[in-house]
Formats: structure tokens, sequence, C-alpha cells
């Protein structure tokens, strides 16, 4: 819908002999072994030279210092051409093109260098976050009074609004996905569908609702069209610059089981005096004419989030390869791009890969005249649509054969009602005819047949592009070189563009792997710390468990010590009592047999408390022993023998507690029998 002529750019084989065409006798423009683009710019042609990152136009130079790192595959100029965005695949740069462009005479002449503009890529930090993002479809918004604004449909069915003049950051985005229904949502992580995504959209005309402002149009719908051949719409708002949530997918009527066999290549929205058509290109050769019905009021739509449009398939026309492939020859499905300009009321062209038409919806026109003199229309008062072949590449003998990527149009000054189409192969030649003014008399059949019309008559019309777009030029300029060095000097800002993408590809991975490594180090110094913690713990308990065992041997030497004196004594004490009994030989009393028991039962307490402490001891020295064993292969230890350590040692105190219990104990009992 924007007025821009452009050229698409397309993978082609490029050819080996240059062909040079004279602009002018001083000047000399190569097409040849590298990848042009051309696009008209109003009444200036405007071209990319990939190899000097350069756009050349016919007034003036335009340098500028913000430029793709990839191939440009599209030239778009908005409505009031102040701005040109270069498309690639994952890349956008919008540049600022001066006013003094189009100006026939400068009040001071511009240097050699010509104009310096500003530039900028498009949301360059969306591809440090998800590099796969790529760049579906790309327009201007139709709204020339605010903005300006560019739309990208990404391949992450995501719709993103940015401002010409702060790019850096979208200023909406919507989910296209059904699943998914948040407005403003970002998809860092998408799943693609097959079928379900969107490939393409197109502008529709403006809401007319009852509050206008003075700044033009606030409302637009935006309709998007899936692969698999569902159309939504999204109203966007421009004066608060967002997006309402996307609708259901509209129904088309009549229904058809096979949704007509959408395989949806392009899409274009046409519009004259409040009635839209949409016109779906199918990669099969078909293009379909939807005629698009507004079931609700301005001011309805923007107050109810159900679908406030509906569709109509008028009619489908069919073009040449698509009984070639309907038929299942070797011709392969091809992608037809549709193609219009304001200066193309009711008509448009079709082109795919090896042929071009002109497309005119006579029908739409009869509609517009005859509802301007009655609100009725009858169906046999309007003209049906025309298919004219323009143009057709001719076949080589080799098996490589060239492909159109671009048309464009001109619009000559000097002559009335003159107009060229302007086609570019991918074997980068030329061609330029003058477009036919079909008349009511080149009507076709009433089945909407297709007129093919001689491609030798063609090439009769066919003229060279130079001599035809030279008496469009102004004569004072021609195509001076536009590049982004100055004075053919060194540009620092390149070398900065460099270590840019060199830090945003390598060095933001190496700063984390590098911070990665820093904590792995310190938490290596943390657990070194802790093992010599641990082995300090373990060496002073290792010289407490020495003091205890010297004391516990200490105590033993006592306790055997004494263990002999109650030994003797408690002989003696026997030896009396046997006496006393065979001498006597009278009973004992109660209170004598009652100390004779605990006598006997003391002695053979003692006994059994110094084997104990004879185990004891031997547990000690055993113990001693793993200690010294451990304080040698501390450093070698796994987790779980330090956890399996740890219980020894606590094992191994309870039993020293024990033990301490049992000397306090006999300490109390020898001081009972030496009482």
């Amino acid at each position: 819908m924007e007025n821009d002529l452009s050229f698409l750019y397309s993978d082609g084989i490029e050819c080996n002999q240059k062909r040079n065409y004279d602009f002018n006798s001083d000047v000399n423009v190569t097409f040849a072994q590298r990848k042009q683009l051309f696009a008209m710019c109003g009444r200036n042609l405007l071209t990319w030279i990939p190899e000097k990152s350069c756009l050349e136009v016919a007034k003036n130079t335009v340098r500028f210092s913000s430029i793709p790192t990839q191939c440009v595959n599209e030239v778009r100029c908005n409505s009031l051409f102040t701005h040109a965005a270069l498309i690639s695949q994952s890349e956008v740069v919008i540049v600022h093109l001066p006013a003094e462009l189009y100006a026939s005479h400068y009040p001071i002449s511009p240097t050699k260098d010509g104009h310096v503009c500003r530039s900028a890529f498009v949301d360059l930090g969306l591809h440090r976050v998800a590099l796969n993002l790529q760049f579906l479809c790309v327009r201007w918004h139709p709204c020339y009074l605010k903005g300006p604004y560019l739309m990208a449909l990404c391949n992450d069915n995501t719709l993103r609004m940015y401002d010409a003049f702060s790019c850096k950051k979208p200023l909406q985005i919507v989910s296209l996905d059904p699943s998914k229904r948040e407005i403003g949502m970002s998809t860092l992580n998408p799943k693609y569908f097959i079928g379900d995504s969107a490939v393409t959209f197109d502008f529709g005309s403006p809401l007319d609702v009852k509050e206008v402002e003075q700044n033009g149009p606030q409302y637009w719908p935006i309709f998007v069209v899936h692969g698999c051949g569902e159309i939504r719409y999204v109203i966007s708002d421009t004066h608060n610059c967002k997006f309402s949530e996307p609708s259901d997918s509209l129904s088309i009527l009549p229904l058809a089981d096979d949704n007509y066999d959408l395989e949806v290549s392009d899409v274009l929205c046409l519009e004259n005096d409040g009635l839209s058509v949409l016109a779906v290109a199918s990669s099969t050769g078909k293009i379909y004419h939807l005629v698009v019905f507004q079931d609700k009021d301005d001011d309805e739509i923007l107050s109810c989030t159900s679908s406030a449009y509906s569709l109509h398939v008028h009619e489908i026309i069919h073009l040449p390869w698509y009984k070639l492939v309907s038929e299942r020859s070797n011709v392969s499905t091809s992608m037809c791009t549709v193609f219009s300009d304001y200066g193309l009321k009711f008509k448009y062209v079709c082109y795919c890969s090896n042929e071009i038409y002109m497309i005119h919806l006579r029908w739409l026109e009869d509609f517009v005249k005859i509802s301007e003199i009655s609100e009725k229309v009858a169906a046999e008062e309007t003209r049906p649509t025309s298919v004219d072949f323009l143009l057709k590449m001719p076949s080589k003998a080799s098996s490589v054969q060239s492909e159109f990527i671009g048309v464009a149009f001109v619009n000559a000054e000097n002559q009335v009602n003159a107009s060229f189409l302007i086609a570019l192969t991918s074997d980068f030649s030329i061609t330029a005819i003058r477009l036919p003014h079909f008349n009511d008399a080149n009507d076709n059949s009433a089945d909407r047949s297709i007129v093919e019309k001689d491609s030798t008559t063609a090439a009769k019309n066919s003229s060279s592009f130079m001599l035809e777009v030279e008496k469009l030029l102004p004569t004072e300029r021609r195509f001076p070189i536009l590049c982004n060095e100055l004075h053919s000097k060194f540009d620092g800002r390149l070398l900065k563009r460099v270590f840019d993408m060199v830090e945003s590809k390598f060095f933001s991975k190496l700063k984390p792997a590098r911070q990665l490594v820093i904590d792995r180090v310190n938490d290596l110094e943390r657990l070194y710390e802790q093992e010599v913690t641990d082995l300090d713990a373990l060496s002073s308990n290792h010289s407490f468990l020495k003091i205890i065992i010297s004391d516990l041997e200490k105590d033993l030497e006592m306790l055997e010590s004494k263990n002999e004196a109650i030994i003797q004594r408690c002989s003696i004490l026997t030896d009396v009592l046997k006496r006393y009994i065979h001498k006597e030989n009278a009973p004992l009393s109660t209170a004598e047999a009652q100390a004779l028991f605990e006598l006997r039962q003391m002695e053979a307490s003692v006994s059994c408390l110094f084997q104990m402490l004879r185990q004891a001891t031997g547990e000690l020295d055993s113990f001693q022993f793993e200690m010294e064993q451990i304080v040698y292969a501390r450093s070698k230890l796994t987790e779980a023998q330090y956890e399996a350590l740890l219980r020894t040692i606590n094992e191994n105190d309870s039993h020293i507690s024990k033990t301490l219990e049992l000397l306090t104990a006999v300490k109390k009992l020898l001081g009972s029998t030496n009482t």
C-alpha cells in the first residue's frame, strides 16, 4: 500500500559478462557481477550498491555509517520519501533522507561527499537475544501524519511497530499465535507450526470513527495472512502506538472444505472509495480476490473484541502455470508476488519467476463509477477482471534459467499518460517496456479467461532501460557515488562496528564463562581452607586423645597396684573368718553373713572392672593408631570416607566417656574399701 517501488533481491546466478549502461557521457554505472537493488523514490531512482555499501540517487549523494552486515534484499521508502528502509534477512537499517535530495536547485552546492544522513539498525538487541529471528515482511505504515512507523512481521509470529526516529526498541509487540493472546508478549523461544505461522500482511482502509483528531486517522486495520490461508486482523492505534488483540480467523464465504487450497505467498489490499479488496496470491498460480465486508460500525469495532470483518470470495484467477502445476508436470511452485502503486488505480502487477501480468479489476472500477450515480449496482452492469500478459522470460539453451526478481514503475514527466515497467532479472539484465493502456475493447471473455498477448509483440514494445529512463532523470547531476567512507579514507566507525559484532557474538559468551571459572576457583579455595581447618581440628583432637590415654594409663596402673592390695586384704579377711569359723565352730550372725556376702560380691565386681579397663586400653591404642593414619591420609579422603570417620570418632568418644564413668565408679569403690 505504501508508495514504494522496490526490486526484490534474489540469490540468482551471477553473469560473467559486465553490462555497462551509459547514464551520461561522463558517468558509467556497471550492472554485473555484483547483486544490485533498485527502488523508485518518487520520481528518483534509488540504487543500493552492495560492494560499496551505499545508496545512489539521481540528484545527490547520501552517506551513512550504519550499513547492513548482510545482503540487502529490499529497499522500501515511506509515502513522504523521508525515510528508506534497507531490508535483509535478519537486519533492517533505516536511513533518514533529507529534503535536499529532491530539490531541483540547491542554494548551496553540496560537496563531492554529498549529504551525511542519519541511519540506525532496527531493534539491534533483538538478534542478540534470539539469533534465529528473521523479518518475513516489512512495510511502512500508511499514516503520514504520525511517525513514520515501520511495521515488521517476524518468523516467531509477532508483529512489531518501530518509530523511525527511535528504532532501537519496538514501540509495541503483538503475538499472532492463536495459543498466546497477551498483548506485548515476547517469544524468545518461538514454537513454529507448519502452515499456522503468519507469512505476510497489508494495511486496510482507516476506520472513520466519530471522534477523529486533527492529525489524521488513528485506527488502521492490518490484515495478516497465515500460510494455511487463515486471515486475521489487528487494529493499530497510531496516536497511542498500540495494537489491539488479534482477531479470530475471519470467515471466508462461501465456505470451502479445503479452505480454497490456499498456499499463501503474498497479499495486497486495494482500497477504492471505501471498498477494500484483498488480492491473495498462492504459490500454485491462483489469485483470490476477497471483498472485505465490515460487519460493524467503526466505533463498535474498537469496543468489541469479536471479528468485525468477513470476506467474500468474488473470483479466483488461474494464472498460466496453475494448469501445469495441477497436472503434476515438471513445473514447480513459484513465489507469486503482487505489487501496486498509487498510480495504478484498480490495477496491480503479479509476477512469478518467469512471467509478469497486469491484472485489472474492471468490475471494481465499474462498481465505483456506478455507485457514484446510484446506490444499487447490478451484477450484469460490471465487467470481468482482465489479466494481460506483459513480459515473459525467454528460454535459454542452458539448464540454468533466469528469473524475474523485481519490478518497478516509472511515470514520465514529459509524456502524456506514459508509464514504463522496469524488470530486473537474476542475471542482472534490465528490461523496460511501455505499459499499454488497456481500454474497453480489450475486455476478456465472460468466463474470466486469460488474454495472453504474443511475446513478439511485447518484445517490440520493449526498449532499452536507459533510453526510457534518461528522459525521466534530471540533467544537472547523474548518479554520484554514495559510500560510508569520507574522502575515501578509512572510517573508524566501521572498525567499531566490527568490534561491536565480535563483542556481541563472542565476548558476551566469554564473560559468563570467565565468571564461572572465577566462581569455581573461589569454591576450590573455600574447600581447601575447610580441609585445612578440619586437619587442624583433627590434630588438636589427636593431641587431646593422647592426654586422655596417658591419664587412663596412669589410672590403670594405680588401679592395678590397689587391686593387689585389695586382693591381699580380702585374703586376710577370708583367713580370719575361716579361723574364726573353725575355731569357734559357731554359726555366723546375720550381720556377719551379710558382710561376707558383700565382700565376695565386691571381689567379683573388681575383677570384672579390671577386665573392662584392659579392654578399653586396647581400644584406645587401636584408636590412636587409626588417628595417626587419618592425619597421614586426610587429603585423600572422599566425602563419604570423611563422614565415616566422623562416625568412628563419635563412637570412640562414647567409649571414652563410658571408660571415664567406670574409672569414677572404681575410685569411689576403692575409697569405700579403704574406709
